[in-house]
């Protein structure tokens, strides 16, 4: 199919997937929230609007520490064992199909959730779960590339980002959907959304050409392209290039802040607020959805502006300049005894630090090398979940031996997501900046890996050669490498 990079069908297949990637995360945090609930159950079981109609830790009766499985190690395992596999296989296969099949998947597994009376099938929901969104973000960030020019690759990666907060303040409402049509019903709405989306990407959105090879009409598989690496080689390749290395290290830590809060400043509130926590679900929902959404665009559309005013190292600054900004409100949101002013530290917050996401993805989608883009992201996911995993399982153990269990339960959780959450910001803001010095150096070693002719492979969008060249020229010294990337957790 024609297309015009950028052009008018280009965003429409950006907004359908930004659509997508909405469930996707509601999906995702949607037990997050609805195990938060368990904290408002004060209606007597034998009211038809409390005890198991609202609440699905009293209906299934699974503890803290079970809760702690499934938000972290039941999903993430298995979200990045098969990113390591969809990850490569995105280059492969038809990659509106490899939507359509994780659309089905995290849906059907969303439905399973509903329906759970009991921890196993509530393991068995969160396994399948991480399965079938492995499947979506290889796919559409890999479109995302093909269907925009790499000057506008920022803006639309920020775009796209939007679905991480909008989902989340979705999930946020779970907590007064539960109490209005119960929490099994909540479930099923979540998974009819995504359904209606898997039939608008079946109908609507087209496999566009790919950057490198041949792709096959009828299959949608790509041929005559270089030789796929092994997973061995890949790693070597990728970790022979420094600035690659940092941003793994720098986004790592950073997704374990975002682990953490995901998992548990729910739970933040219901226990310090406990009154308040009706509230809490509806400028949650605002919060995490305005807050962070702009956040993120800014992000994107700022960086991309501020590069080409000549500051090559504009889009690892960005998020250096929002996290070390953003910490005294988180500080605030923490340590604050009113309810008020705490959420406008959340708000202020978001603002600020969740600039960070599109800017270093772009820098990734420059940084890796093509030929090893699969196996990357696949090892990228597979880092950044487990240490987000990690962390989420340690502040949990520290939450039930150190807080919850003694006098001051509420103070101590402040000091312990205070204490957790500072600490990952600044490491994340050193290893940025360190990452930001090799952008910022005019003829770095990946200079000369942007001498290689890989031009002629990667024009797709009807330019000749002379003009492409060109476009690369003009940020070459702001991307350090021309290879391009386009998949991310």
């Amino acid at each position: 199919m024609a297309y015009k990079p950028g052009g008018t069908y280009s965003k429409f297949v950006l907004y359908v997937l930004l659509l997508v990637y909405i469930s996707n995360q509601w999906c995702r945090y949607l037990l997050n929230y609805l195990y938060a609930v368990a904290d408002m159950d004060e209606i007597g079981p034998g009211d038809p609007k409390g005890g198991n109609f609202q609440s699905m830790a009293r209906a299934t009766h699974i503890t803290n520490s079970q809760y702690g499985i499934l938000a972290g190690f039941a999903f993430h395992l298995s979200y990045v064992s098969f990113g390591l596999i969809t990850g490569r296989i995105t280059n492969q296969c038809n990659r509106r199909t490899l939507i359509i099949l994780g659309l089905l998947i995290w849906n059907g597994a969303t439905v399973l959730l509903g329906t759970a009376t009991s921890f196993p099938t509530l393991l068995a929901a969160r396994i399948i779960l991480g399965i079938g969104e492995a499947f979506s973000a290889p796919a559409s960030y890999s479109l995302i590339a093909d269907y925009f020019p790499s000057e506008g690759r920022g803006e639309a990666n920020g775009i796209y980002a939007i679905g991480v907060y909008v989902g989340g303040g979705l999930s946020s409402l779970s907590i007064a959907m539960s109490q209005e049509v119960g929490w099994r019903m909540t479930c099923q709405i979540t998974a009819a959304y995504g359904v209606m989306l898997m039939i608008v990407v079946m109908c609507m959105i087209r496999e566009p050409i790919r950057v490198h090879g041949r792709r096959n009409k009828q299959s949608g598989a790509v041929t005559g392209g270089p030789r796929k690496p092994s997973l061995m080689e890949a790693v070597c390749e990728i970790c022979k290039s420094r600035l690659c290395c940092l941003l793994f290290a720098a986004s790592s830590v950073r997704f374990m802040g975002t682990y953490v809060f995901a998992a548990f400043l729910p739970r933040f509130y219901a226990i310090t607020f406990p009154e308040e926590n009706m509230k809490y679900s509806y400028i949650s929902a605002a919060v995490v959805s305005f807050g962070g959404a702009l956040s993120s665009f800014l992000g994107g559309r700022v960086v991309d502006r501020w590069e080409k005013s000549g500051q090559p190292a504009a889009r690892l600054y960005a998020p250096i300049l929002g996290t070390l900004v953003g910490l005294p409100f988180m500080a605030l949101m923490l340590l604050s005894p009113n309810f008020n002013i705490s959420v406008v530290g959340l708000m202020v917050e978001y603002l600020l630090a969740e600039c960070w996401f599109a800017p270093v993805i772009s820098v990734l989608q420059s940084a890796l090398p093509y030929r090893v883009r699969s196996h990357g992201i696949g090892i990228f996911t597979f880092i950044t979940a487990l240490s987000g995993s990690t962390a989420v399982w340690a502040v949990g153990y520290f939450m039930d031996k150190w807080t919850l269990e003694t006098e001051g339960g509420a103070r101590n959780l402040r000091l312990l997501l205070l204490g957790t959450m500072s600490i990952v910001y600044l490491v994340c803001a050193i290893l940025f900046y360190c990452a930001s010095r090799i952008l910022a150096r005019p003829m770095s070693a990946a200079a000369a890996i942007e001498k290689q002719p890989l031009f002629s492979q990667a024009d797709q969008y009807d330019r000749s050669k002379t003009q492409y060249v060109q476009s690369q020229a003009v940020s070459q010294a702001i991307m350090g490498h021309n290879k391009s990337v386009a998949n991310y957790y």
